[in-house]
């Protein structure tokens, strides 16, 4: 997952040293997002994928250079 998110990221990072860390952040927050889930009782079966692929977003917003 790390290696697929990669590119992305380094297309829109301040540096390939955020874009790397937001590679791993990315790849740990689904994969811990959907045990959560899981361990949850698996609510909103419906949402679930956006509402995981919004805390990604912010992940690969995070690493963009700031704008005025």
């Amino acid at each position: 997952m790390v290696a697929a998110l990669l590119p992305h990221m380094e297309k829109v990072a301040v540096s390939k040293e955020w874009a790397a860390w937001a590679a791993n952040l990315a790849t740990t927050t689904v994969i811990e997002a959907i045990m959560a889930w899981l361990d949850a009782g698996r609510p909103d079966e419906d949402k679930a994928v956006d509402r995981i692929l919004q805390a990604v977003d912010r992940i690969f917003q995070a690493v963009m250079p700031a704008t005025p």
